[in-house]
């Protein structure tokens, strides 16, 4: 292992998963002559939480996931069974009017706003249930994933704020929304953004405050309820 670092880089594109780096001006790496193997070292991860899945009692259900769990081409870790669905982010049982299964969201977070069922009409199919559990495993553990970085996590050195922007009324040229005025007061409370909008051409804008001391690279991604998508915002 290196006694000291080669050098310094500086993030310059960002990706979903991935990053892009350049040298800062007048530096340089010292890779020395021939180039040694390079290596990144993993200092730091997220943690991701664990995916709770409610089947009730005697339901047939019950063999089918079973069986898709101990297939050796399911991703299917960290998923636990609860037959309370108040303990559980997802509630899977089987219609007795068609034998269908329900896939039906049990999380308050999101029940509280009237979501519910997400589907009603799902073949109990090994290979399509056993992708519909791997995308909403993955999509609550990005959701749900948490940082043990805690000049990251302190809510009183970050502030979040969800702003009405006004548009000019006649728009220039090129125009974007980074020199819009936010007008009317801040939507973000409790950790959430409750608004109706009145007007869809009316621009929103979020705005984030940096007070941890150490440089933040923002991703913003949009997590889709009804079908676990997970996409740019």
């Amino acid at each position: 292992m290196l006694k000291k670092p080669l050098g310094t880089l500086i993030v310059h594109k960002l990706a979903d998963f991935s990053a892009e780096m350049k040298l800062p001006g007048g530096s340089s790496l010292a890779l020395g002559r021939p180039i040694p193997a390079l290596l990144a070292r993993q200092t730091k991860a997220g943690k991701l939480a664990s995916f709770f899945i409610c089947i009730p009692p005697g339901d047939s259900f019950h063999s089918l996931y079973h069986r898709i769990r101990h297939r050796s081409n399911s991703n299917l870790k960290d998923i636990y069974v609860f037959t309370k669905s108040e303990a559980a982010h997802l509630k899977i049982w089987t219609s007795p009017r068609n034998h269908l299964l329900v896939i039906e969201i049990t999380d308050n977070r999101v029940t509280r706003y009237g979501v519910k069922v997400v589907a009603d009409q799902v073949k109990p199919d090994p290979d399509n249930v056993s992708w519909i559990l791997q995308r909403a495993a993955h999509y609550h553990r990005e959701l749900n994933r948490t940082s043990p970085e805690h000049n990251i996590t302190a809510e009183d050195r970050i502030s979040v704020g969800f702003f009405r922007l006004d548009p000019p009324k006649i728009p220039p040229f090129d125009w974007t929304t980074a020199n819009l005025k936010c007008i009317g007061p801040n939507l973000y409370h409790n950790k959430s953004i409750d608004f109706v909008v009145e007007d869809e051409e009316t621009p929103y804008g979020v705005s984030i405050t940096n007070g941890t001391g150490v440089h933040l690279y923002v991703n913003a991604f949009f997590f889709d309820n009804t079908n676990f998508a997970i996409r740019e915002s």
